[in-house]
């Protein structure tokens, strides 16, 4: 039991990150076009960020499950 709410706690903390980041992208464009008056480069600066941060999330949780499965297998050299 323990274990399946160590595993739910980790997805929600992974999501809240992923949440964290888009809407810190938001705030930031939005203050940038408020100071800068970027117009419709503005939306485009939103939308990169908004996807850099998506793509940012799932490359760490690759990086992250690509290290737990070789501590799984027992390959050398990497160590929990």
């Amino acid at each position: 039991m323990k274990k399946a709410f160590l595993v739910i706690w980790g997805l929600l903390i992974d999501d809240l990150r992923l949440a964290l980041g888009t809407i810190l992208s938001v705030i930031a464009c939005y203050l940038l076009n408020l100071k800068y008056d970027l117009g419709e480069y503005g939306g485009w600066l939103l939308l990169s960020l908004i996807i850099l941060s998506v793509f940012w999330s799932l490359s760490a949780e690759s990086r992250k499950y690509k290290k737990r499965n070789k501590i799984e297998r027992g390959t050398p050299g990497v160590h929990s």
